[in-house]
């Protein structure tokens, strides 16, 4: 019974360091992504991603005020060619 026990251990043990070893992986390949988009959420020029930024994107999204042309790339938090809501949300 005792085997049985700590081979199961061992098991989740396992499980569990493969899930850590993924879950840093996938933190530093998004920092590599987002870190390689430094004017991502920067729309309104003055170098910084703040709630005017924020502000602008969702005015775009509710159609009270367009984006310019050079700043859509720049809206497009996760790069799949829309603007949405889910953008905003990053």
């Amino acid at each position: 019974m005792k085997d049985i026990i700590k081979d199961k251990l061992g098991k989740n043990q396992l499980w569990l360091k493969i899930s850590i070893f993924v879950v840093i992986f996938l933190l530093i390949s998004l920092g590599v992504i987002y870190a390689n988009n430094i004017n991502k959420g920067e729309l309104n020029g003055d170098g910084k991603v703040d709630y005017a930024d924020v502000r602008l994107l969702e005015e775009h999204l509710i159609h009270l005020k367009e984006l310019p042309e050079d700043k859509l790339k720049n809206a497009d938090m996760n790069n799949d060619d829309k603007i949405t809501v889910t953008d905003l949300t990053y």
